[in-house]
């Protein structure tokens, strides 16, 4: 919600700004809502960089299906924009979905390595030793850290490495860093149900119904 709100500001500032359209799509709580975003980024992306056109196209092939394509114009963009972070990151992003789990680490890698102080890559990897085969929880953790210190106020990052503190069944741990996620982030039921989750396996029975109810 709050990325949503933030690109719906953009716009307001600027209505033909086309990449907002494209980010906002990707916030979307329904099919409508993506494909409206996705119709008015590309028709605000005529004048704007090789970057933005590429990303118009290859969320358009997010309604028919078509990974090849979309896989395709992530590596163009990467390659066009070699310095950039944000294109390893959303390239990672691509081979994740087609399941190579190891260009996706790589790229991920790479975008830390452009950009240390910028949480996109840290998260994909966060992410990807935390979900994806072969799982590294260790690794995930260190990611998951990494992100809570470059972006402290932020509640995602605070359940990212809850989540990794979950997967290792150290939930005195997850319940800390699920807490912190709901002091950072109050209006998000995700910090809640999370909590409440922790607080059932460590036996805080009265805890986890206030969190669920909170939730």
């Amino acid at each position: 919600n709050m990325a949503r709100n933030a690109f719906t500001e953009a716009l307001r500032t600027d209505a033909k700004f086309g990449m907002a359209y494209l980010m906002r799509a990707g916030t979307a709580t329904s099919a409508k809502e993506f494909a409206d975003d996705l119709a008015k980024g590309k028709d605000n992306v005529g004048s704007a960089s090789n970057w933005e056109k590429w990303y118009a196209e290859a969320m358009a092939h997010s309604l028919t299906g078509n990974r090849e394509k979309r896989l395709e114009l992530m590596k163009k963009i990467a390659a066009e924009y070699p310095m950039a972070a944000r294109a390893q990151a959303t390239l990672g992003d691509e081979y994740s979905s087609d399941l190579q789990i190891d260009k996706a680490r790589a790229a991920y890698a790479k975008a830390i390595s452009l950009d240390p102080k910028w949480v996109g890559g840290y998260s994909g990897l966060a992410s990807s030793c935390l979900f994806d085969n072969p799982i590294d929880l260790k690794k995930a953790e260190e990611n998951a850290l990494k992100l809570v210190e470059l972006s402290p106020i932020s509640g995602g990052m605070h359940i990212i490495l809850g989540d990794c503190y979950r997967a290792q069944n150290d939930f005195a741990k997850a319940r800390d860093a699920y807490a912190k996620a709901v002091e950072m982030d109050t209006k998000n039921p995700a910090g809640y149900y999370k909590l409440g989750h922790a607080n059932t396996y460590l036996g805080n029975l009265e805890k986890k119904k206030k969190n669920y109810a909170d939730a």
